[in-house]
């Protein structure tokens, strides 16, 4: 999965529209600095924007569990 579809992964889970849901995890990336990344896959990513990614992910499991 690309980074734009690895971010709306729990959106599509939670049955939220496909356009909605990507304009949200674009927002999302661009929050963290990784919108011009939004295409690539994992392994494309330098170090420090997969240690963003991860991070995003967790803080965003931490807002879905409240």
């Amino acid at each position: 999965l690309t980074a734009i579809e690895n971010v709306a992964l729990p959106l599509v889970l939670d049955g939220v529209p496909e356009e909605e849901r990507l304009a949200r995890a674009l927002t999302l990336l661009e929050a963290v600095g990784l919108r011009a990344q939004a295409e690539q896959l994992p392994d494309q990513l330098s170090g420090g924007h997969v240690l963003a990614h991860r991070e995003f992910d967790a803080g965003f499991e931490r807002r879905r569990d409240r």
